[in-house]
């Protein structure tokens, strides 16, 4: 422990695959790093490399996935609203590729079935009770916890997509020397060390959880679509019945969210009537 801080162990790719091995995971090949700009353009890169490759070339073969790579710091990530999104050393950074067969006009409500799959596992791996608020931001007693950006790539090779999952979970405490990142922030954050202190459980076993969780969603999504989740999100929705302000650009609007619905859209009462407001440049406050 260093000035309130309990250190985070180091990552080790081959104590996540002994964890993953032990959530009931085989088959994902992991890639560790000390520190990366951002994990969701690392994965990017390589399939946009994979996607235009000449069938000679090095990286003409097959494309390593399911894929997590992960990283002890990032440094030039980017999130919704093309905001920065930079994580401290010691923190849960990571981006999840796995290959789904529907086109992306088919998976809209996919990044909310992300964020159900992390609630779950932090839920089930540290017994917090855990928020959603629309469309990626993960709460706890209000605070955010986590980050997520859910990015789909249509596979030129094959009838699928490419699920690029970006997950930021704060891990330990920010430090004073960070405050800078959080005034763009519209919400008070915490951490899981915040929360659990010396009780936290280590970051392997918490990955584990989350890849547990977001193969066996992801597939249930595809076989069985948005019906399958709608219940979970109603009891994990943080805006629902809340006043909110939605923020496009200069323009402002006051609203009662009402829900979402099956393509991942937030519902909104407005004027007399229900409208669906899809994520974009769009940005929900509580008012």
């Amino acid at each position: 422990m260093a000035n309130g801080t309990y250190v985070s162990a180091t990552l080790s790719e081959l104590l996540l695959q002994d964890k993953l091995l032990a959530a009931g995971v085989n088959n994902v090949h992991v890639e560790v790093f000390e520190q990366l700009p951002s994990t969701n353009v690392h994965v990017l890169e390589t399939i946009r490399a994979w996607q235009t490759a000449d069938a000679q070339s090095s990286v003409g073969g097959a494309l390593p996935e399911p894929w997590l790579c992960i990283t002890n710091e990032q440094t030039q990530g980017s999130g919704r609203r093309g905001k920065s999104w930079h994580t401290q050393a010691g923190d849960i950074t990571m981006s999840y590729l796995c290959n789904v067969a529907k086109l992306p006009s088919e998976l809209l409500g996919l990044s909310l079935v992300t964020g159900i799959s992390v609630a779950n596992a932090l839920e089930q791996s540290c017994d917090i009770d855990v928020a959603i608020k629309w469309p990626n931001d993960l709460l706890v007693n209000g605070q955010k916890l986590c980050g997520l950006l859910t990015e789909l790539v249509d596979n030129r090779k094959a009838a699928s997509s490419f699920v690029v999952s970006g997950i930021g979970i704060n891990y330990q405490p920010w430090q004073s020397d960070n405050n800078h990142l959080l005034q763009a922030n519209s919400l008070p954050v915490t951490s899981l060390q915040d929360l659990l202190g010396e009780n936290t459980p280590n970051r392997h076993s918490i990955v584990a959880c989350v890849i547990a969780e977001l193969q066996h969603n992801y597939r249930q999504f595809v076989d069985h679509g948005w019906g399958s989740f709608a219940q979970q999100w109603q009891s994990r929705d943080f805006l629902h019945g809340k006043s909110v302000t939605i923020l496009n650009g200069e323009h402002r609007e006051q609203a009662i969210a009402q829900g979402v619905d099956a393509q991942g859209a937030l519902l909104v009462r407005s004027g007399g009537g229900v409208k669906s407001i899809y994520s974009g440049d769009v940005s929900v406050r509580v008012s």
